[in-house]
């Protein structure tokens, strides 16, 4: 049975705000537009515990606003989740119950696991069953990768505390950049991690996805997008080698010249380290090279609630 309805999937996560209006369908949503906005509601939250003031000001006023235009285009149904910075700090829960009562909605609190599998679900929509798959999703506070086969559960799957807000804070890898730090937080990286190395006995046979901001954006900027276009940087595929070569020229850059560069955006601050994760789960895994997806978190969520809409509309 088709649903002729609109859905509007809202993620609050550690370095972004998204959201995406798409006509509900529990097989193949079709996505209409995409809202986004960098807040930093991580922002120092890893050290403090807290969310921030000036952090939550930034980011209930994006979310109202997208929010806003969701249901001038004609939303009524809308679903939302909050991942790392939000469960992991003290006022998290409060910041969402005063959030809800602004928006008339209650986005729900992932739990690692659950942002993992979310993420698993939309990165393998689509694809032919049966494949052997690797997928990553850096992000603000945490990133998930999870190992398996299309079309089934993910045999392994976990949310590590990397991030690019948690670790460009702790070791300052935002501007004038040392190359010690960098040194410490690719360390501290692949130590996170190497329980998911240490997984995977043929990581050759599978093949490696990996979505979030960090990785659309540096597909953005490798191809010069001066605008970005989804349908492009869906499922193009980039090299190790060339993501080295952008980490080194980022990192050389200052901030105020790296805010120049095409593609880049308000991601320039959080970008390099965000590839930095990327670059060390290509390394770890023996990998090359990967493919980049633009669905992940928030298309799996909008499957779910797809079918959860076909439910109620039988």
């Amino acid at each position: 049975m088709k649903i002729d309805k609109l859905i509007g999937v809202l993620d609050i996560g550690s370095n972004s705000i998204m959201l995406t209006v798409a006509i509900a369908d529990p097989v193949n949503p079709t996505i209409l537009t995409e809202f986004c906005k960098v807040t930093k509601l991580g922002e120092n939250s890893a050290n403090s515990g807290e969310l921030q003031t000036t952090a939550m000001e930034r980011t209930t006023k994006a979310v109202n606003k997208f929010v806003k235009q969701a249901h001038q285009m004609g939303v009524r149904d809308f679903v939302g989740t909050a991942t790392s910075a939000v469960r992991d700090a003290r006022n998290g829960a409060e910041f969402i119950k005063a959030l809800s009562e602004q928006i008339g909605f209650t986005p729900q609190i992932l739990s690692g696991s659950e942002e993992a599998d979310a993420v698993f679900r939309g990165t393998t929509a689509g694809l032919k069953k049966g494949r052997k798959i690797i997928t990553c999703d850096p992000g603000g506070g945490s990133t998930e990768i999870n190992i398996g086969i299309t079309g089934e559960h993910p045999f392994f799957g976990h949310s590590y505390n990397v991030g690019c807000v948690r670790h460009g804070d702790c070791y300052n890898l935002y501007d004038a950049v040392k190359p010690e730090d960098i040194a410490s937080a690719r360390k501290d990286i692949a130590e996170a991690f190497a329980d998911a190395f240490n997984f995977v006995e043929n990581p050759e046979e599978y093949d490696l996805y990996i979505s979030s901001g960090t990785a659309t954006t540096f597909a953005a900027v490798k191809m010069e997008m001066t605008e970005y276009n989804r349908e492009k940087v869906h499922q193009c595929t980039a090299t190790l080698e060339e993501m080295e070569e952008w980490i080194k020229k980022l990192f050389a850059m200052p901030l105020t010249e790296r805010q120049k560069v095409p593609g880049l955006g308000d991601r320039a601050p959080m970008l390099p380290t965000g590839m930095l994760i990327m670059a060390e789960v290509l390394k770890g895994f023996g990998k090359t090279e990967f493919t980049v997806s633009t669905n992940a978190l928030r298309y799996g969520m909008l499957i779910k609630s797809s079918e959860k809409l076909l439910r109620q509309n039988k």
